[in-house]
């Protein structure tokens, strides 16, 4: 039987980190399988295939470890109230590394998204 507590508190962040994409590659072979069936083929360009492993191993292998290494000493509360700047953090990277148009709409968003963060965190603060 396992101690009470939090499961990021008793699992190191590489252990929670190889899991993750253990389960993550398993689920894709399985994907990977259905949509072979029906027909789709796997990118055959050097770049597309370099574009899979960018994402496989930078944004989620690379990425999953300072997480899980945060979510060590992160109350839950706080890691889920940064958990909402994500978005807003793709979109910034997305403008500024490729090029991508921001939008009054994704403007707007954005602005709700850090006020929302702003309001939930400072909210303990005028208890």
């Amino acid at each position: 039987m396992r101690p009470p507590g939090r499961a990021a508190g008793r699992v190191r962040p590489s252990s929670a980190t190889t899991r993750t994409a253990h389960i993550g590659t398993s689920t894709n072979v399985d994907t990977h399988a259905v949509v072979a069936a029906t027909g789709w083929h796997e990118p055959g360009s050097a770049s597309a295939v370099a574009g899979v492993l960018w994402l496989a191993v930078v944004a989620t292998v690379i990425a999953y470890g300072p997480l899980y290494a945060g979510l060590r000493s992160t109350p839950g509360s706080v890691a889920m109230i940064v958990t909402l700047l994500e978005p807003v953090t793709a979109v910034v990277l997305a403008a500024v590394l490729l090029g991508e148009a921001l939008t009054a709409a994704t403007a707007l968003g954005g602005a709700l998204l850090l006020g929302a963060v702003a309001l939930l965190y400072l909210a303990p603060l005028r208890r």
